[in-house]
């Protein structure tokens, strides 16, 4: 959990003795109950959340991932398919005034 904080300068040297012994904490936790250690195990993230101002480490917004690609199939569907209304009346959306229609 702190790998990528750490690797975004959300967190630096001084919160590692912590991250240290929560994680240490978690570990032996799991080998106890596993089922209970998701609380000591959580708190690791707790503790970067606190850190870092709100910022959560899997926050899809720090990566800024480019989503064009995975898009644009879905984009090409409904757009330049030779059967577009069709594909607009199937679903509703044939008398929509946005745009794009979907």
């Amino acid at each position: 959990m702190h790998i990528v904080p750490e690797a975004l300068n959300i967190l630096d040297d001084s919160n590692m003795p912590q991250i240290a012994a929560l994680r240490h904490r978690c570990q032996e936790s799991l080998v106890k109950d596993m089922v209970a250690a998701k609380y000591d195990c959580k708190d690791i993230m707790g503790y970067i959340q606190s850190v870092s101002g709100g910022v959560l480490n899997y926050d899809f917004r720090i990566f800024d991932y480019d989503w064009d690609p995975i898009e644009n199939a879905v984009t090409d569907y409904f757009t330049v398919s030779a059967k577009v209304l069709d594909i607009y009346k199937a679903i509703h959306i044939e008398n929509s005034t946005k745009s794009p229609v979907f």
